[in-house]
């Protein structure tokens, strides 16, 4: 299921030099920006329901496995875990931008306003020397204005391949509400305040470059062996069909609801007024 999300994502970039006929590289690449629109937005309808023929549901994403923790920061060393992980969210991505070459390169961009994140947690880290967290309950984290970049290429040699991955990731604010971090509700509420300041930062400056590399290195090596027995043909009947070949039919019922017209998926009315807010604090 995993390989069907990835492929689907990966595809869409490169649907839009392509309509189903043999590939038109004199063509400008933005003649094929409905397809690739409507091939995207279909994968986001399909992300809201468990589909045992097709996708895994997505929004909520669920992730009962235990996720173990060990960061060495500036801050000081944290370890922990984490587990029942829910998402809620993913559904609402809005395409920034996407652009093809004719060297088979994609660069692209998403953005997704809000995502929340809850579950359970085990912390126990000392900052700065000064404070020692040691608590064990649950958590709830809003991330704002999330910005995902992507880069790659496919080649074809014998084979067809992802290759040089690149993803970059940015984070406007966030909210933090984790309980019983030591025991004391204020200070709980302080240190909660400073996650909350301190978490875009964090994302932007310490996330371990081997962590974002062993990410692109996964998604290239999945993609690659899903297509590794593909002719360029197959690919672009795949990509001409809308992912067909692959999925059933859309359940229109538990579809994904779309976004009204007028509205601001990038910045509803609410996270605005909170990313405000922690502008105007800092």
């Amino acid at each position: 299921m995993l390989k069907k999300v990835l492929v689907l994502s990966v595809l869409a970039a490169f649907a839009i030099f392509t309509n189903g006929d043999p590939v038109a590289l004199d063509a400008s690449p933005r003649l094929y920006e409905d397809k690739i629109l409507a091939l995207i937005e279909d994968i986001r309808l399909r992300m809201c329901y468990n589909d045992p023929d097709g996708l895994p549901q997505l929004d909520p994403f669920l992730l009962p496995q235990q996720l173990d923790l060990d960061l060495d920061t500036d801050f000081g060393k944290i370890k922990g875990y984490i587990r029942n992980l829910k998402v809620d969210g993913l559904s609402t991505f809005v395409v920034d931008f996407l652009t093809f070459a004719i060297t088979l390169k994609f660069n692209t961009s998403l953005s997704v306003p809000k995502l929340t994140l809850s579950g359970e947690y085990g912390l126990n880290a000392n900052l700065g020397g000064f404070i020692q967290l040691n608590g064990e309950d649950k958590f709830y984290l809003e991330l704002l204005g999330i910005h995902l970049g992507a880069s790659a290429g496919f080649v074809y040699n014998k084979t067809m391949s992802l290759q040089n991955l690149k993803v970059s990731l940015k984070l406007e604010g966030a909210y933090s509400n984790i309980e019983k971090l030591t025991g004391d509700e204020e200070v709980d509420e302080f240190l909660n305040e400073v996650v909350s300041e301190l978490l875009p930062k964090i994302l932007d400056e310490y996330i371990p470059e081997d962590l974002f590399h062993s990410v692109e290195t996964m998604v290239e090596d999945l993609v690659s062996d899903f297509m590794k027995d593909m002719t360029v043909s197959d690919l672009l009947a795949l990509i001409s069909g809308g992912g067909g070949n692959l999925l059933p039919p859309l359940d229109e019922e538990k579809a994904c609801k779309t976004k009204k017209e007028g509205d601001d998926l990038l910045h509803p009315p609410s996270v605005q007024l909170l990313l405000d807010k922690i502008k105007h604090h800092n």
